[in-house]
C-alpha cells in the first residue's frame, strides 16, 4: 500500500509541476494600420489574443530603447484583445520619431508572466531587392520590400562621386514601392538620368515585426537609453547605429570673402584658390569620433582626397590649364561607418 501511495503522490507532483510550468500565452499579434499619421487623427490598433485571464500592459519605445509611453490595461478575460494608440507620449505630446516599437506584457492571476517583444530577433536583417528597377526615360523607380524596413537610396557616378542621397534610411512598409525621380543631383545642376554612368545603390534592413511607422512628422531622434544594446552579430551594418547619428553628414563649402565673384555671385577661380570644408556643428562631435575623409571632384572627375580630415579643412585648387567658364565643384565627406555627405557648388574659371 505504501508503494502505491508513494506512486500516487509522485504522479500528482508531476501533474502539478506540469500545470505550474505552463505560462500565459500571447498570440496572433498584429497592428492595423502598420503606417499611421497621428497628425491626421489616425490611431494604430494593436490586436492580440491571450490564453487565459491576465493583467495586461502595453509599452511603446523608440529604436534606442527610450520609453515613449506605457499603459496599464488591467485584468482582462482570455481571448482577443484590441488596444488603440493615438501616438501620445507620457508628457501628452505626439511622438517625434518615425518608428515606434510596441511591447505587450501579460501576467496571469497566479503570477505567471510573458512578454511579446520580437524586436531583437526580427530587426536588422539585410534585405535584397531582386525586383529593383529604373526607367531612365520616365525616372520611375520600383522596388519591393519583403518586410517593413529602413531604406537608403543613393545616386552617383559609377566609380565616382556620390551626388545625391534620395532616401536616407527612410522607414517604409512591406510591399511594392514606386515613385518618379526627376534625376537631379542635390544641387539641382546635374541630370543624372542622362548620364550613362549613373549608379543607383539601394540598401535596406528590416524593422522589427512589432513596429509602427509614423508619417507626417519631421523626426527628432533622441540619444539612446543608457542600457541600449543593439545586436551586431548577423545584422545589417547600420542597424546598431543610434538613429540620432545614422545619417549623411551635413557640411558646407566655403570660399574666402576675398575671392572675386561674378555678376551671379559665383566664385571666380584664378590660378591657385583655397576653399574650406566645414562640418555642421550638430555633426562635428560624432564625425570626429568616428573619423572621416574628404573627396573632391571637378565636373564629377576625381581630383584628390584627404583620408584623415579635420574640420574646418582647407584645400587648394590649382585651376591652371582648366577650361575657362562655369564648372561644378563636388565634395563628398565620408565617415568610416558608411555615411557620405555631398555638396556641389558652381564655380567659374577665369579666362
Amino acid at each position: 500500500m505504501k508503494f502505491y501511495v508513494g506512486c500516487l503522490c509522485f504522479f500528482l507532483l508531476i501533474i502539478s509541476a506540469a500545470f505550474a510550468s505552463e505560462s500565459v500565452r500571447i498570440g496572433k499579434v498584429s497592428v492595423n494600420p502598420k503606417m499611421v499619421d497621428f497628425s491626421k487623427g489616425d490611431k494604430a490598433a494593436i490586436s492580440f489574443t491571450t490564453s487565459e485571464k491576465s493583467f495586461l500592459s502595453i509599452l511603446f519605445k523608440d529604436e534606442g530603447g527610450n520609453l515613449l509611453n506605457e499603459y496599464e490595461i488591467g485584468l482582462q478575460a482570455a481571448g482577443k484583445q484590441v488596444f488603440s494608440w493615438d501616438g501620445k507620449m507620457q508628457n501628452g505630446e505626439t511622438i517625434k520619431t518615425d518608428v515606434a516599437i510596441y511591447v505587450i506584457d501579460a501576467r496571469s492571476e497566479d503570477g505567471q508572466r510573458v512578454r511579446f517583444d520580437p524586436s531583437s530577433e526580427t530587426g536588422g536583417t539585410d534585405l535584397s531587392f531582386p525586383k529593383f528597377s529604373l526607367d531612365k526615360k520616365s525616372g520611375k523607380i520600383e522596388y519591393t520590400l519583403p518586410q517593413a524596413a529602413r531604406v537608403r537610396l543613393r545616386a552617383g557616378i559609377l566609380q565616382g562621386a556620390l551626388l545625391k542621397t534620395i532616401f536616407d534610411w527612410k522607414a517604409e512598409e512591406a510591399g511594392k514601392h514606386e515613385f518618379i525621380w526627376n534625376g537631379l543631383d542635390k544641387s539641382g545642376e546635374i541630370n543624372l538620368l542622362k548620364n550613362p554612368d549613373l549608379n543607383l545603390n539601394l540598401n535596406a534592413f528590416s524593422l522589427p515585426d512589432n513596429t509602427i511607422i509614423i508619417n507626417g512628422i519631421e523626426p527628432a531622434y533622441s540619444e539612446p537609453d543608457s542600457i541600449y544594446r543593439a545586436l551586431n552579430t548577423g545584422r545589417h551594418f547600420h542597424y546598431p547605429h543610434p538613429r540620432i547619428n545614422c545619417h549623411e553628414p551635413k557640411f558646407k563649402i566655403v570660399f574666402s570673402d576675398a575671392i572675386e565673384k561674378d555678376e551671379k555671385g559665383t566664385p571666380l577661380l584664378k590660378g591657385k584658390t583655397a576653399f574650406s570644408v566645414e562640418i555642421d556643428p550638430s555633426d562635428q562631435t560624432d564625425l570626429i569620433r568616428k573619423r572621416f575623409e574628404v573627396m573632391v571632384y571637378f565636373d564629377s572627375n576625381f581630383l584628390f582626397e584627404e583620408e584623415q580630415a579635420v574640420t574646418p579643412a582647407t584645400f587648394m585648387l590649382d585651376t591652371s590649364g582648366w577650361a575657362p567658364g562655369y564648372h561644378l565643384l563636388t565634395v563628398n565627406v565620408m565617415s568610416y561607418d558608411d555615411h557620405i555627405g555631398v555638396e556641389t557648388v558652381e564655380v567659374k574659371v577665369a579666362a
